[in-house]
């Protein structure tokens, strides 16, 4: 909080609870806002762009946004003079989920996500993961856990409006590469209905 007195500007020191509170604050605008489903969003896009690389390359090479770096576990791009690097560290979880046999039907993992603009990180929070193994195949989940760090600043629109560009520009990639097939589906489909 800052004082003015007599043309001076004092900074006053918050309370702990004040402390406490403003995290709090700030945890809430920021699930409101939105971001960890926005960088989840970012993450999932360079997965699938890793799964096509291996199966598809041409595509792979066409779906990934202009000037994004993928590396690793880290993403990397600019909007405008903005630096972003979004990092990725996933970590195994013992199971506490065992068959009759002693084996674990579940895999469970923490994934901890770290934002930094222009060197500086902004944001932090994990994401827990679970797969379950049953008759019918394995299921997923996963459920936001503790955002761990908030500096709010005009990155959050600017990274919003990134990923939509980006998710925008892979689906005109998608549309193109499944023109051809659309066009036979739908002759066919002409040809059926007498069209």
């Amino acid at each position: 909080m800052i004082l003015h007195s007599l043309g001076r500007v004092r900074i006053r020191r918050m309370e702990p609870d004040e402390i406490r509170a403003e995290v709090q604050r700030r945890k809430k605008r920021a699930e409101d806002l939105g971001i960890r489903e926005v960088l989840r969003a970012l993450i999932k896009h360079r997965d699938h762009y890793r799964a096509w690389l291996k199966d598809d390359p041409k595509y792979a090479a066409r779906a990934i946004y202009p000037d994004m770096t993928l590396s690793g576990s880290e993403i990397r791009f600019s909007v405008g003079p903005t630096t972003f690097q979004l990092m990725n560290d996933e970590e195994r979880l013992p199971s506490d989920d065992w068959d009759s046999r002693g084996n674990s039907n579940c895999d469970h993992s923490r994934e901890t996500v770290t934002l930094k603009v222009n060197g500086e990180e902004v944001f932090e929070f994990t994401v827990d993961k679970s797969t379950y193994w049953d008759q019918f195949g394995p299921s997923y989940h996963e459920h936001f856990g503790e955002i761990f760090r908030f500096i709010e600043g005009p990155w959050v629109t600017e990274i919003g409006e990134f990923v939509l560009k980006a998710q925008a520009h892979s689906a005109t990639a998608w549309r193109e590469r499944n023109a051809p097939r659309e066009a036979e589906e739908a002759e066919k489909l002409r040809k059926r209905f007498g069209i």
